[in-house]
């Protein structure tokens, strides 16, 4: 029986093709980490973005619906109240600012901040009959 012996030939092939195939394989992998790491931080910036989103609704939501604007203009409302106590640990804070231009106007700007991420909204209220009505709210940027 006559065994098949590898020549010089063909091992110089399957060496040529380990040498060309393996960094052909590392520059994938490469390619691909940064990929992931790229969406990856997408993904946490859009959470957050959302996060922010849902801070600045809760301090309308709370400064409109539970009566918190009085009638002379002032607030009674502690906004970091308002943040979950696993927001707070992310590096989450909310502040009001209140500017009154005349007695029957307020605007108010809530500025939320979550770790890097921050995002801002301004809510203008006009005093009718005994008390201040959200007239304009405006997300800025």
């Amino acid at each position: 029986m006559r065994r098949f012996a590898p020549n010089r030939r063909t091992r110089g092939f399957a060496v040529f093709w380990v040498v060309v195939t393996i960094p052909m394989i590392a520059m994938t992998i490469a390619a691909l980490s940064r990929l992931l790491i790229f969406d990856a931080k997408r993904t946490q910036q859009i959470a957050a973005q959302a996060q922010l989103r849902q801070m600045l609704l809760a301090a309308t939501v709370s400064v409109t619906a539970s009566g918190q604007l009085k009638p002379d203009g002032k607030i009674e409302l502690d906004p970091q109240s308002l943040l979950a106590t696993d927001l707070i640990n992310q590096g989450g804070a909310m502040q009001l600012k209140i500017e009154t231009s005349d007695a029957n106007r307020v605007r108010i700007s809530i500025n939320a901040t979550l770790g890097k991420y921050k995002a801002n909204q301004t809510l203008i209220f006009q005093k009718r009959q005994d008390r201040f009505m959200l007239v304009e709210s405006k997300l800025n940027d």
